[in-house]
């Protein structure tokens, strides 16, 4: 049985891999709650990886996810929670 290569297109833009792109992985946890962080997780193309994660065709699609995820994690100000301020 002959397995058929599985296309891989970009998670933001939808653009299909090619050969000559410079790809990234990246994975973009939950928040489990207010108080529960997960970092943002991106790295070079590894066909090992390209399974579990989300894919990227280049630099600023990558930044696009970032900052997606960026605006779903809203954390406190770091003023506030160092307790910078407070008497």
């Amino acid at each position: 049985m002959t397995l058929i290569p599985q296309q891989i297109n970009c998670s933001v833009c939808g653009k299909p891999k090619a050969a000559v792109n410079h790809w990234f992985l990246f994975a973009m946890p939950h928040v489990l709650s207010n108080e529960e962080y997960f970092s943002f997780e991106a790295k070079p193309w590894i066909e090992a990886d390209v399974e579990w994660m989300n894919h990227a065709c280049g630099a600023e699609c990558l930044m696009k996810a970032m900052s997606r995820w960026m605006e779903q994690v809203k954390p406190e100000p770091v003023s506030e929670v160092l307790g910078a301020g407070k008497q």
